[in-house]
């Protein structure tokens, strides 16, 4: 893919004269950029990624922080039922 030859015979202001692989050059400027690029692409992803894995775990937090709110009302509930049951059975009985 390429061939040795004088760069600069392409004519003036070519890119150099020198020796050299004269295809091969294009073709590696053209993968290192291609690279770089698939580079950024994968790095957006990764962003999105840890960006995504951030907002389940604050949806996660919130589920958590939601049900031990519910449960403490539960608590509550059962508590004062139990009060209230425990003040009917030492109420006296009404005659």
């Amino acid at each position: 893919k390429g061939r040795w030859g004088w760069k600069g015979r392409r004519g003036k202001g070519s890119g150099g004269n020198e020796w050299g692989w004269e295809e091969e050059e294009k073709e590696e400027e053209e993968e290192q950029k291609e690279e770089e690029e698939e580079e950024e692409e994968e790095e957006e992803e990764e962003e999105e990624e840890e960006e995504e894995e951030e907002e389940e775990e604050e949806e996660e937090e919130e589920e958590e922080e939601q049900k031990e709110e519910e449960e403490e009302e539960e608590e509550q509930k059962q508590e004062e039922e139990e009060e209230e049951e425990a003040v009917r059975c030492y109420c006296p009985a009404p005659k």
